[in-house]
């Protein structure tokens, strides 16, 4: 993620839950995403970061390059967001371009 994404001020600070799959899981782990950051490990081998945040538009990006390895867990409006997107990206190889939807 970008450094953009994860400067927040007091006023703007929101957190997000992401849970990498046991595949990415490694590759994320090895990363410091912020400070402030606190992660498990999970049995299964997933991995969960919770991250401060204040750059809705970069941050969506960001989780979306990660694709099915990443599933964000709170907040919920965000979850929404990136459900969105990836629905409208699968509309454009499932049912064709004029099927998609953008939100």
């Amino acid at each position: 993620m970008t450094s953009e994404a994860l400067l927040a001020t007091p006023s703007s600070v929101a957190w997000i839950r992401l849970l990498f799959t046991p595949e990415r899981a490694p590759q994320v782990a090895r990363k410091q995403w912020h400070p402030l950051q606190e992660s498990q490990l999970h049995p299964d081998g997933s991995y969960e970061l919770s991250i401060p945040y204040s750059d809705d538009p970069q941050l969506l990006d960001d989780i979306l390059s990660f694709g099915p390895d990443v599933e964000v867990l709170a907040p919920q409006d965000l979850r929404q967001k990136v459900q969105r997107r990836l629905l409208a990206a699968a509309g454009r190889y499932v049912g064709g371009a004029d099927q998609a939807i953008f939100p």
